[in-house]
This record gives structure tokens, C-alpha cells and sequence, in this order.
């Protein structure tokens, strides 16, 4: 029987979905990735809905332009992570990094609403586990987060010398003024047969 271990992610970095609009024509503070949430770091009692990481029925282009470096600190994470299978016994006490992010340090670009990110495909890195893939991602506004962009951007988690991938999103808000806030992301799916987690 495989026990359950929570170790979760909530820290600075960034991703994409697919537009999935509410009908609602205004936005919706109680949204779980709220203007808030992501200001405050405050963790998340449980896995998002896919949604919480696309636009809501109030998007509209994006009034601020994010260009330039994202830098995320594996030591100020706050990580909630769920373990569902682990056939090779992967996640014991003192074997680093199964369950630690590797350094995000990556460079952007604003086309549209689109973000792009300038290294994509899987990123190499001195991590003992997991390599960084990168895809582009969307920013939009909406009419609660108090004029800052909101961007969304998928990423994986490849692990390395190995096939096997962890799919997750990530969002921030920005401004223009180089404010950032902090960064939820989730694994959201995996083809990975001996090792799945969120």
C-alpha cells in the first residue's frame, strides 16, 4: 500500500491553458487564484480545477508587458505534493531532489497574448532529477486583479535520462513597474507509470 505524502508548489515562475471562459461577463473574486491568493502565497487546501489557470468571462488584452528574466528559488518554495504511485520506491527520507523544483531562471517574451519563452523543449541543469519544458503561455487582463497582467504558461517536469513526464500550468500576475507576484503551479497530469504525484 502506497501511503500519501503532502509536499505541495507555490512560488515565483509562470504558464498556459486553453481559453475555458466562464459566461459570467465580470470576474469573480473568490476565484482560487484571486488577485489575493496569489499576492499572499497563501497555500492551497487542494488540487485547482484547471480553469483557475485560464481566463475568466471578463478577459481582455493585456495592459502590461512582461519581457525579460523569471527567476524562481527552489528554497522559498512552498511545496504540497501529493504522492499516488511510486513502484520504485523513489521518495524516501534523505534522497534529494524527487521532490524538490530544480532552479527556474528563464527568459521571456511578450507577442500579443502570447508569452513566449526564448529556451523551450527540455531544459538541461545541474539537478539530480528533473529537467524544466518549457511551451509558450497567454497573458490577459481581468477586472479584479487592481491593473496588473495575469500570465499562464505550461511547463513539465522531464525526468532525466528518462522519458517520463509530469504536465502542469503555472500563474503570476505582473505590472508594468516590475511587480511580480508569487507563482502557483500544479501538476496536472503525467505519463509516468511508476511515479505520479500532484
Amino acid at each position: 500500500m502506497i501511503g500519501k505524502r503532502r509536499l505541495a508548489f507555490l512560488a515565483l515562475s509562470a504558464l498556459l491553458v486553453q481559453s475555458c471562459n466562464q459566461d459570467s461577463g465580470s470576474g469573480d473574486s473568490s476565484r482560487a487564484l484571486s488577485y489575493e491568493k496569489l499576492m499572499s502565497g497563501a497555500s492551497l487546501e487542494e488540487p485547482l480545477a484547471l480553469i483557475e489557470f485560464a481566463p475568466y468571462g471578463s478577459e481582455r488584452p493585456a495592459s502590461n508587458r512582461f519581457e525579460g528574466r523569471l527567476r524562481l528559488n527552489p528554497t522559498d518554495q512552498f511545496i504540497d505534493f501529493e504522492l499516488f504511485v511510486d513502484e520504485l520506491d523513489l521518495i524516501v527520507p534523505g534522497r534529494p531532489g524527487v521532490d524538490e523544483l530544480p532552479p527556474f531562471n528563464f527568459e521571456f517574451v511578450q507577442d500579443g497574448n502570447l508569452l513566449i519563452p526564448i529556451q523551450q523543449g527540455p531544459v538541461a541543469n545541474e539537478h539530480n532529477w528533473w529537467e524544466f519544458v518549457l511551451l509558450p503561455g497567454r497573458v490577459w487582463d481581468e477586472v479584479n486583479d487592481k491593473s496588473f497582467s495575469r500570465a499562464a504558461i505550461p511547463f513539465a517536469l522531464k525526468e532525466r535520462r528518462e522519458d517520463c513526464i509530469h504536465n502542469g500550468l503555472m500563474s503570476f500576475l505582473f505590472n508594468n513597474a516590475g511587480n511580480v507576484s508569487k507563482v502557483a503551479f500544479q501538476i496536472s497530469n503525467q505519463t509516468c507509470r511508476y511515479l505520479q504525484f500532484h
